[in-house]
């Protein structure tokens, strides 16, 4: 297995994936035994255990839904890809009564065909329950290819 290098999320998915195959503390006896892994600097391997280790902490939902992610972020171009993050650290610096409003109607938005998000996005009730911020973030969102 080779290690994922820094900034590739679809790396660190792939590796992920393959370790899920083993029992937790396996998955970090393994990464430990890795050749590559091992001539990383010592605080880059002990922020990778740190990452493997919250990792395997997570429900198997809320892994499978991270692994799904990050390898989604390792299809998506360069651009793409740091646009997603910002995109995703403006949407965690909202509070979260307002996530919880604009990932209800990304979802709704995103069965949507394109026309017909066009013309929500006309609607004076969609105008009035975001801010032209919150529905530029969703517009910018729904523009990057689906997960």
């Amino acid at each position: 297995m080779q290690p994922p290098r820094a900034g590739r999320a679809g790396v660190w998915g792939n590796a992920l994936a393959r370790l899920m195959q083993y029992p937790p503390q396996e998955r970090i006896r393994r990464l430990r035994r890795n050749p590559a892994f091992r001539r990383l600097p010592a605080r880059r391997r002990r922020q990778m255990i740190q990452r493997l280790r919250r990792f395997n902490a997570l429900p198997p939902a809320q892994q499978r839904r991270m692994l799904q992610r990050l390898r989604w972020l390792g299809r998506l171009t360069p651009a793409q890809r740091n646009k997603a993050l910002q995109l995703a650290r403006q949407f965690q610096q909202l509070p979260p009564q307002r996530r919880r409003l604009l990932a209800g109607a990304y979802q709704r938005l995103l069965r949507m065909p394109p026309g017909q998000r066009r013309q929500v996005f006309q609607k004076p009730w969609f105008q009035c329950r975001f801010t032209p911020q919150e529905r530029k973030l969703l517009r910018q969102r729904l523009a990057l290819p689906n997960e």
